[in-house]
């Protein structure tokens, strides 16, 4: 396996990357059907990481910033996943995330949806240019239903970026429309990015511990994050650190009781 290069997972409720063997001749990552808690110990030499069909809690530990810039060849993509959280990574790393969230392909939009805090989604669509949908997206040829969770663009405002050159009006489109990632300085407000990046700068550990040590410390919008976003081993960390009689701590536990099927709610 160290010197494979190809790495596939598929149907898999728990990924370490953390536990994989050295692989010095990686090229693609293929996850498939896959929940994924956070990317902590995932190969940096991969040169395509490809997820599809998969729930992402956290992008944590993915480090995207020398992000190849060709639309033809994106580093990441991401196909029918539901994303829960963007909290720490690098400014960069979003900015790629959500390119290749947008990112269009032969078949149509990749049918990704982000799940994020009331409050994330919030700064999301704040941070988007409403100009480059305006200026360089061809509506008469790319009609679809969108799915964004919540929040539903309107046709006019839709973000279709293509990184296939399968369009039959692609000539007369390439000198205007910005295709995949030469967006990454135009699809956003840089300034409202940076808002949003700094929403989710720390990552869920962080935000436990500065909650541990003084439970007044945490913003109404990091606390949402926390209740939102925590995973068993938080959890278990809270509990073992907090009175059973915390607020914060009972709602996070609502989020990991089961019901029987004669009624019983049980904790997970």
């Amino acid at each position: 396996m160290g010197n494979a290069d190809k790495l596939y997972i598929e149907n898999s409720d728990f990924i370490n990357f953390e536990t994989l063997p050295l692989m010095n001749n990686l090229e693609t990552i293929h996850l498939s059907h896959c929940h994924i808690d956070n990317f902590r110990g995932i190969p940096v030499n991969f040169k395509t990481l490809f997820i599809r069909d998969s729930i992402i809690a956290s992008f944590e530990g993915i480090n995207l910033d020398n992000v190849s810039r060709s639309p033809k060849n994106p580093r990441l993509i991401l196909q029918n996943c539901t994303i829960h959280s963007l909290g720490g990574i690098s400014r960069l790393s979003l900015q790629s995330i959500l390119i290749a969230y947008f990112l269009y392909d032969d078949d149509g939009p990749q049918d990704n949806t982000l799940k994020l805090t009331e409050k994330g989604r919030h700064l999301f669509y704040d941070s988007l240019n409403p100009e480059i949908a305006a200026t360089y997206n061809p509506l008469n040829l790319h009609k679809w239903v969108d799915n964004v969770h919540n929040l539903v663009f309107q046709k006019e405002n839709r973000y279709s970026l293509q990184h296939r050159e399968w369009d039959s009006n692609y000539e007369f489109y390439k000198d205007r429309w910005i295709y995949g990632y030469h967006l990454q300085n135009l699809l956003f407000i840089p300034e409202r990015l940076d808002i949003l990046h700094e929403y989710y700068r720390k990552n869920i550990l962080e935000l436990a511990q500065d909650y541990i040590t003084d439970t007044k410390s945490l913003s109404s919008d990091q606390l949402e994050r926390l209740i939102r976003e925590v995973d068993p081993e938080i959890r278990k960390m809270l509990e073992n650190n907090l009175p059973l009689d915390n607020a914060v701590l009972s709602q996070i536990s609502t989020k990991f009781v089961f019901e029987t099927p004669d009624g019983l709610n049980i904790l997970k």
